[in-house]
């Protein structure tokens, strides 16, 4: 029941099993979670993802040079 599927849909399970799955996440996240004086800590980390730009997929919606005039 503790245990996160990442295929299941939240919004059909009833609210008991949901608040499990929360707590279960919730728990995730702190035990993962780096804090100030925790060894690898960084205050204002910056990640690049653009290095990976070989391996993004385009999509026409999501261009700059979008003639909308929104």
């Amino acid at each position: 029941m503790e245990q996160i599927d990442p295929l299941e849909d939240p919004n059909k399970v009833d609210e008991e099993t949901l608040q499990r799955k929360k707590a279960a996440m919730q728990e995730q996240f702190e035990k993962h979670q780096l804090k100030p004086g925790d060894p690898g800590y960084i205050y204002d980390k910056e990640v690049d993802f653009s290095a990976d730009a070989g391996t993004v997929e385009h999509c026409e919606w999501d261009s700059e040079d979008d003639q909308s005039g929104f």
